[in-house]
């Protein structure tokens, strides 16, 4: 233990800064709209979601279980994730023969990614996915170098369960496969543990794949009407551009290093399987059409091998002053770049910051967006809107109470009321939208239903009477979520089964 914290006592100073630097603004802004779904799903176990497999799922129950539902006990699980990422990512530079050097830059240039720092402020299944990828590679590494048996046991754990957290893993999977097949690395398809490692990954993925064949593949739906309707398409050099953007532009050229030191340095012909993996992995992530950020999972690995190229340029030039330039070169970038990741500003001193700089980042769905970006505004509105749902319950005859629900448009809205809505006493919730389309409450009379959202014409073929109580708005919300008319709807004319496969919404 004393030879481990001594090799590695920068890193290890570096940690304790960080994490200090989170739990100063762990409990900022607000819950965001997934981190309300995923708190809904963790009520409701299973072994599949209509838009995730179940690992956050449970991690969500236990958390919520065991230390609440602050904001504090949600983001701490993230924030200790992302920097057992930084040890990781050093790791992989050590492996793959990099000296101490380089796998402080490594850890530093990860940490500088406005992704990484975003992602240990939500809950959500996109640390834990960049969490598996990056100890993924380290296994690979050590299978490269060494051909344990018990390497590929875990290898197959560890894949298995990033499939269960994120099915974006089976990009990792063909990626690397794709790697084996163009480098001499290809002779480890004649070892038997290769192939037990894939099938113990796929074992520990099935409950998943037999909750999808239960229900019909309603995930392929889902990503269906995803990629058609609201991702948004972008070309390979939009692709690329949004990848530096939102990666640190210093972060990514050690990236890009990374690239060139696996395709073509000498000292990485052991390693060059992790070059056309990335290729392949960016490849196919271009034609699926998908978010920048799907890609960022592989940053550690590329970002290990630009740190070894550069320590080896450095030493052969013998420009050690460049060693702590670009460590301050990352940590500057970093420091104005991180208001754009987590909520450490005053939402006014935000916008005015961000107008300032001139950086807006890139879109990745096709959203209207309002004074903050997406992952900033999805934390604002939600009690308000609750808030006002209330009112309109609580205005009702008790009666009318007793026969009534509430119905929102989407999980977010859903996820709010029913969180926030507790204080308030408020009826079941129902919802179309993804998962809540399988949780439609088993009631046999339905009298009158507050609805959030939609126009009166919306509803007045089921209803006798369509009322408009308020309308909620909220200036840092995304625009589809303010301006929301909340109407109380008596009279229901028809039953729960008649309209279930209308409000459906896999999207």
């Amino acid at each position: 233990m004393r030879t481990y914290i001594k090799e590695n006592l920068a890193l290890i100073i570096f940690a304790a800064v960080y994490l200090l630097f989170r739990l100063l603004f762990i409990d900022s802004y607000g819950y965001f709209r997934d981190e309300l779904y995923y708190i809904a799903c963790g009520q409701r176990l299973a072994l599949g979601f209509i838009d995730h497999p179940p690992f956050i799922a449970f991690i969500t129950h236990f958390i919520t279980e065991l230390l609440g539902t602050s904001l504090f006990a949600l983001h701490i699980v993230p924030v200790l994730t992302v920097i057992a990422i930084f040890f990781l990512t050093s790791e992989m530079v050590k492996q793959m023969g990099g000296g101490k050097y380089a796998a402080f830059l490594a850890a530093i240039a990860a940490a500088a990614s406005p992704h990484y720092l975003g992602d240990s402020n939500i809950l959500s299944m996109n640390i834990f996915d960049k969490f598996f990828w990056t100890l993924s590679f380290l296994l690979a590494i050590n299978i490269l170098n060494r051909q344990k048996s018990s390497t590929y046991i875990w290898l197959g754990i560890v894949l298995g369960l990033g499939m269960m957290n994120k099915i974006s893993v089976l990009f990792l999977i063909f990626g690397l496969f794709i790697g084996l097949i163009l480098t001499e690395k290809r002779k480890l398809f004649l070892n038997k543990w290769l192939y037990f490692c894939i099938a113990l990954a796929f074992l520990l993925f099935s409950p998943y794949i037999i909750w999808e064949i239960q229900n019909g593949f309603p995930t392929m739906e889902f990503m269906r009407n995803a990629a058609e309707n609201k991702n948004m398409p972008l070309s390979p050099g939009q692709f690329t551009l949004g990848c530096a953007l939102e990666n640190n532009f210093f972060s990514f050229v050690i990236m890009l290093a990374g690239l060139g030191f696996y395709l073509f340095g000498k000292s990485a012909k052991p390693y060059r399987i992790f070059g056309w993996a990335f290729l392949a992995i960016y490849l196919t992530m271009v034609l699926q059409r998908a978010k920048v950020y799907y890609i960022s999972p592989v940053n550690p690995i590329m970002l290990a091998g630009g740190a070894i190229l550069i320590e080896q340029f450095i030493g052969k030039i013998n420009w050690n002053w460049l060693k702590p330039a670009l460590i301050i070169l990352l940590i500057v970038s970093a420091s104005a770049l991180a208001p754009f990741a987590i909520g450490m500003l005053p939402v006014d001193s935000f916008i005015a910051y961000s107008q300032w700089i001139g950086l807006t980042p890139p879109a990745s769905e096709r959203h209207e967006f309002g004074l903050l970006p997406q992952h900033f505004a999805d934390q604002f509105g939600w009690e308000q809107l609750t808030a006002a749902a209330a009112q309109a319950y609580h205005s009702l005859t008790p009666q009318e109470q007793s026969s009534c629900l509430i119905y929102a448009h989407n999980y977010g809205e859903s996820g709010a009321v029913e969180f926030f809505g507790r204080q308030y006493n408020l009826p079941p919730v129902i919802c179309g939208h993804n998962s809540y389309w399988f949780w439609k409450p088993d009631i046999d009379s339905v009298d009158v239903i507050i609805c959030i959202g939609g126009d009166a014409e919306d509803y007045a073929g089921d209803f006798a009477s369509v009322e408009l109580f308020t309308v909620h708005t909220h200036p840092l919300a995304m625009p589809y979520e303010s301006g929301l008319n909340i109407f109380i709807c008596r009279d229901f004319n028809k039953t729960l089964d008649e309209v279930w496969d209308e409000i459906k919404a896999f999207i």
